[in-house]
């Protein structure tokens, strides 16, 4: 027993940083005893193993990059607010019973006007169905494309790999049909194409400048397999036009699906890239009796998006409509014109991982805590911010009944047992309290205070500038793939981003539990 009020008087201790409160009575200590047997579980229930369920999941091609505004995001959301009704946390939705909280952005979208129709003397006539069977590619130049049909193989022009995809076809005045990527893709081989590194003869500009060059006036474009069909597909519209964007390319270009494809072709397109690798040679023909009309038409919309909510309520009659909130942002930059997946496996499915980790502490054991916590995975966070700044503008809870916010943005790499802590300076109290979080997670984990040079970069500083007290774990200058697509889940040291995760709940518990004047200031 006595070991035992030992512990509650050093836990109690743990809760009042130095503020001049006097210590615990025996019973208050046996109460943060009680306490402590309730966080520690938590705290071993934050495991390596299921930070990684997690993020192959963020990372897989289903979720395509998770770019703001496309589908593949909108399917991470779901993720996220399933884990959130699953861990019994409570929706904070601008619908009731939803955990997503909507926001608009600036974006460009293909319009119904957009139309593909393949045509023949003695075949049928196929019409593609928009979204389903083709869809215009990202920046294609708008207008109609009309004309005969011929395949350039993979529509590579490119003097230094002594290839040609136009040498023996004539594409003056017709659409050419072309694959995606380049020749041998997949081969380690690096003496021809670079091996597995994309070169930039595959990026799809490239490939409508080589074909305007010949005279083509369209482009439909085709996977050579139906997965790799489907990720382009999903990955063209609507995509965010906030800032200024590249040029459009010099054609009209669709991408069509790998039926679609196939029936045009009359072959598979995964048999002609095989043959086309075989021989490590172009292989073009025209396609008889085969003509196209290709309409682009694309226009400036707002796309809907939205940040996941979910929250933990505290117990203070008085505090509990405060809050303290813990966030990572779930976006990254999506799928680039040469089919590469940006998987952002460190920035940020690592971090999100780590959120969902804290959330399903805080559900799991349910331990008591005065102010309310709040879990949001922001996004629209690679476009500038957006998702942080449309909750700060509209927030779920007051912005002065904001206590903290600790946000964890590229922590999944670097030194294995180390991580760097962000402070502003009118956060000395955090910082403080990150100390006490340390010896009550148990975590082993060295924290610096460095990362300073990327505070403007990300979520917190949204939070920052509304004056809420902040800290930003980051780690990104130690990640030589950021915002590459060699940022990959194999990659991830899931032990740290455990260990991080547990330092993160422990400052969220203290910080929802501490006694301050004047807050955190």
């Amino acid at each position: 027993m006595r070991d035992r009020v030992a512990v509650g008087l050093l836990f109690g201790l743990l809760l009042l940083p130095a503020t001049g409160a006097p210590a615990p009575s025996a019973k208050n200590a046996s109460d943060a005893s009680d306490e402590l047997s309730r966080v520690k579980p938590a705290l071993a229930g934050i495991q390596s193993k299921d930070v990684m369920a997690h993020v192959e999941f963020f990372t897989s091609d289903e979720c395509a990059g998770r770019d703001t505004p496309q589908p593949g995001l909108t399917l991470a959301c779901e993720y996220v607010a399933e884990r959130f009704k699953e861990f019994g946390l409570l929706p904070l939705g601008d619908q009731e019973g939803s955990y997503q909280r909507h926001y608009g952005l600036n974006a460009m979208d293909a319009t119904t006007q957009s139309s593909l129709l393949v045509v023949g003397d003695q075949q049928e006539d196929l019409e593609g169905r928009l979204r389903e069977d083709f869809i215009p590619a990202k920046h294609s130049a708008q207008g109609v494309a009309e004309g005969e049909l011929v395949f350039a193989g993979y529509g590579i022009t490119d003097k230094g790999y002594r290839w040609d995809s136009y040498k023996r076809i004539d594409v003056r005045g017709k659409l050419a049909v072309i694959l995606t990527r380049e020749p041998r893709a997949d081969s380690k081989n690096a003496k021809f194409f670079d091996g597995l590194e994309a070169t930039d003869a595959s990026a799809l500009r490239k490939k409508a400048e080589d074909a305007a060059e010949r005279g083509a006036v369209g482009l439909l474009v085709c996977a050579p397999s139906r997965e790799e069909s489907q990720l382009w597909l999903n990955s063209q519209h609507p995509f965010y036009s906030g800032g200024r964007g590249p040029e459009p390319l010099e054609l009209p270009t669709a991408i069509i699906g790998f039926d679609l494809a196939e029936r045009i072709l009359g072959t598979p397109p995964s048999r002609l890239r095989d043959a086309i690798d075989a021989k490590r040679s172009p292989k073009t023909f025209e396609i008889e009796n085969r003509r196209a009309r290709l309409e682009v038409a694309l226009e400036e919309t707002s796309a809907t998006v939205s940040n996941v909510i979910a929250r933990y309520p505290g117990q203070d009659e008085a505090l509990s409509g405060e809050a303290v909130i813990v966030g990572a942002h779930l976006d990254h930059v999506g799928v680039d014109d040469r089919g590469r997946v940006y998987r952002g496996a460190d920035d940020n499915a690592g971090g999100v991982a780590a959120l969902l980790e804290v959330a399903e502490a805080f559900g799991a054991s349910k331990p008591m805590v005065r102010r309310s916590v709040l879990f949001i995975a922001f996004t629209g966070e690679e476009k500038g911010l957006l998702g942080a700044y449309a909750y700060v503008k509209e927030p779920a809870v007051p912005m002065d009944k904001t206590y903290a916010m600790i946000n964890m943005d590229i922590i999944s790499r670097g030194r294995k047992t180390a991580i760097e802590a962000t402070f502003p300076n009118e956060s000395s109290v955090l910082e403080r309290l990150m100390g006490q979080a340390v010896k009550l997670s148990g975590c082993r984990l060295k924290v610096g205070n460095g990362g300073k040079e990327f505070f403007q970069r990300s979520d917190q500083f949204a939070f920052h500038k509304a004056g809420v007290p902040s800290v930003f774990f980051n780690e990104g200058a130690t990640n030589e793939d950021y915002h590459l697509w060699s940022d990959t889940p194999d990659k991830v040291l899931d032990d740290k981003v455990a260990r991080v995760a547990r330092l993160s709940f422990a400052l969220a518990y203290l910080t929802a539990n501490s006694d301050l004047p004047g807050g955190l200031k």
